[in-house]
């Protein structure tokens, strides 16, 4: 059950981990699916996780994958050690229905050497039989029960 409603319209930032303790920004574009525990999240940094993980030191080099007019932020998490996944549907006439990696570190940091209240957001949503670093597009409906804007 869901205690949030979906942040339709807006460019929302999720995380999660792999099997590996490896980590993953998820930007939505307004209407990508997001974990139900991770919208339901009672942790105090749920709404303020892109701005978290800017917080963070960056600790690598970033290799940006798709030509973008601005990639700063999606760089930005990744040189912070974070695979960068986003909603790419939303741009594209041919609709693939799943992140896409767009950006990712070349010294992935774990899920350890987090802060702790992100540490524990990123594992709430625990891809527990994948591994970011060979994962070029996600569809995480396959892995966990999800919300998503309505107007998909």
């Amino acid at each position: 059950m869901n205690r949030r409603a979906y942040p339709e319209g807006y460019d929302w930032v999720w995380i999660g981990s792999d099997c590996r303790g490896s980590l993953a920004a998820f930007v939505t574009a307004g209407e990508g699916p997001m974990p139900i525990q991770a919208l339901n999240s009672e942790l105090p940094l749920f709404e303020n996780v892109e701005e978290a993980i800017f917080r963070l030191p960056p600790v690598s080099k970033a290799r940006l994958l798709e030509s973008m007019p601005r990639p700063d932020s999606f760089t930005a998490m990744a040189e912070r050690g974070f695979f960068v996944y986003d909603w790419r549907a939303v741009h594209r006439t041919a609709k693939a229905n799943k992140y896409e990696q767009v950006a990712i570190p070349l010294s992935p940091i774990r899920s350890r050497q987090l802060p702790e209240l992100l540490a524990q957001l990123a594992q709430e949503v625990r891809f527990s039989n994948l591994v970011f670093e060979d994962t070029r597009t996600l569809d995480v409906r396959t892995h966990f029960d999800c919300c998503e804007a309505v107007s998909q």
